[in-house]
């Protein structure tokens, strides 16, 4: 074996070496390290946890530190807990005289100060510490118990411990690696970690994003806003839905008219004399003269209005209920069956104000499936009104059947 090839094997063998972290192991009661089957820390702390980014969380008396891999202290064995953000700082905490105190703060090696130990929490994004904090009202001390009042505020600050957003805004949430939503005083904006605000904070509602787009309110009406900031859609609406799919959604004008919006922005349709459900495969259930039917996306009459209720399965079963009987409908309006039924339930999610189907639907069955009742006898059908399960007098029968075409995991 040439020196160069001897040498190339001892530099890789070296750098697999110092890439893997030390594992804890424990012995007749106390731990300590290995790397592999070799001990490097002789076991004698009460507990160990394996090493991350070169350092070991210890606890010796219930006391935690740091020790490095030479078994140095890197932080002093004297918190209560200690979590490690990178390889020079960590999050540290301290027992409270009461359960809510804000007892979180992080120092860096040989217990340098940088954030004190008064916050309730303490995340690492990236290269910020995002707080949050208690700012307390009248706090009652009883002779058995402690009341009290307060609010949650929360902040930025770098890895210096100097302050970028003053602990200050009631709500923070994160929207991307470098992107938060921010609430104060009932208003909300977006905001870089870096403290540099991409909105004003002028926004009376702000609700999750779908396909990059979140609904907004300003002062009393709604539009949208992406996550750079930009409000694809002017706030225009008394009430608008997200958009739940991507290509559409419905709205309600000020001035009493409905109807569906693209994406762009663009109205296609509106009406000043019905209702409108969520749309979904390009059509809507729609109720006008407290009757129900279905339109498409233009305003076409699929299914004339003359029914009592509907039943709507996403992307599944369309039934509508007419003289006490229900039918089962194709999207294009057709009719699949006679109304026959005495009733109709789906095991998906059925179309409702209530439910979140933006989800797509994850069933226990292969396909859109409804539980109906004819004269006393009990089936299944699918989505085109055929008959997964017959009519049967039993129901115990006609579920223990069900469940066999259930999706096996």
């Amino acid at each position: 074996m040439t020196n160069s090839l001897i040498i190339f094997l001892f530099c890789f063998s070296g750098i697999s070496c110092l890439s893997q972290d030390l594992k804890s192991f424990q012995e007749q009661g106390v731990y300590g390290y290995k790397l592999g089957d070799s001990v490097v820390i002789t076991p004698q702390y009460n507990y160990a946890k394996d090493f991350y980014k070169g350092n070991g969380v210890v606890c010796l008396n219930k006391k935690v530190g740091v020790i490095d891999r030479k078994n140095n202290i890197v932080l002093p064995i004297k918190y209560y807990k200690v979590y490690i953000l990178n390889d020079s700082l960590y999050k540290v905490r301290n027992e409270g005289e009461y359960y809510w105190d804000d007892i979180y703060g992080v120092v860096g090696k040989n217990d340098r100060l940088i954030l004190p130990l008064h916050f309730k929490s303490i995340n690492l994004l990236k290269d910020k510490l995002l707080v949050s904090k208690r700012k307390f009202g009248k706090i009652n001390k009883g002779r058995y118990s402690v009341s009290y009042n307060s609010t949650q505020v929360h902040g930025i600050y770098d890895l210096s411990g100097d302050v970028i957003l003053e602990p200050e805004f009631s709500s923070f949430k994160k929207l991307g690696q470098d992107t938060l939503l921010v609430g104060k005083d009932s208003h909300y904006a977006l905001v870089k970690t870096d403290g540099s605000f991409i909105t004003d904070l002028k926004y009376t509602a702000f609700g999750e994003y779908y396909f990059n787009k979140a609904k907004i309110r300003v002062d009393n009406l709604y539009g949208f806003i992406d996550k750079k900031g930009f409000e694809v859609i002017k706030p225009q609406f008394k009430l608008i839905s997200p958009f739940y799919i991507k290509q559409f959604t419905v709205f309600w004008k000020e001035n009493g008219k409905v109807g569906f919006l693209n994406s762009k922005g663009e109205i296609i349709f509106e009406s000043d004399d019905i209702g409108l459900m969520y749309p979904h495969l390009n059509v809507a259930a729609t109720i006008k003269n407290k009757k129900w039917g279905l339109i498409d996306l233009q305003g076409k009459v699929l299914i004339p209005f003359e029914h009592t209720t509907f039943i709507r399965e996403f992307e599944g079963i369309i039934g509508f209920k007419k003289d006490s009987k229900w039918a089962v409908f194709d999207s294009a309006g057709k009719q699949l069956t006679d109304y026959r039924f005495d009733s109709l339930s789906v095991f998906q999610n059925e179309e409702s104000p209530d439910h979140s189907f933006y989800k797509l639907k994850s069933s226990i069955y292969p396909q859109s499936l409804g539980f109906v009742k004819e004269s006393n006898q009990y089936g299944v059908i699918d989505s085109n009104g055929k008959f997964v399960i017959p009519l049967n007098d039993s129901k115990q029968i006609v579920f223990k059947l069900l469940d066999e075409i259930k999706i096996k995991e």
